[in-house]
């Protein structure tokens, strides 16, 4: 996992990709970067492409996040890439920066 990160870098200019291969993996990427950011009082964002917001939450909740909690306070956001940044099928970089 990559978390861009400096000292002086405000939390909304810090991203994270995670390369993986199994469900496994992503399931440990996903558990560790969530967690990391909640313990921060930061708010976290998870654009799923091929993954079930479902899932994502529940995955969450299995791990010991209790992601509807964090969901209720606004401190995570679970959404599809079409339903936000890829609304109307293109993307949309005001979107995006909006979110």
């Amino acid at each position: 996992m990559h978390t861009a990160r400096a000292n002086d870098e405000a939390a909304a200019d810090r991203h994270a990709v995670a390369v993986f291969s199994t469900d496994a993996e992503w399931a440990d990427h996903l558990t560790t970067f969530v967690r990391a950011g909640i313990e921060q009082g930061e708010q976290v964002q998870y654009f799923a492409d091929t993954t079930e917001p479902d899932l994502v939450t529940h995955t969450l909740a299995e791990r010991g996040i209790n992601a509807a909690s964090a969901m209720r306070r606004g401190q995570l956001v679970v959404t599809t890439a079409t339903g936000s940044y890829l609304a109307g099928n293109r993307f949309d970089p005001d979107a995006l920066i909006g979110l």
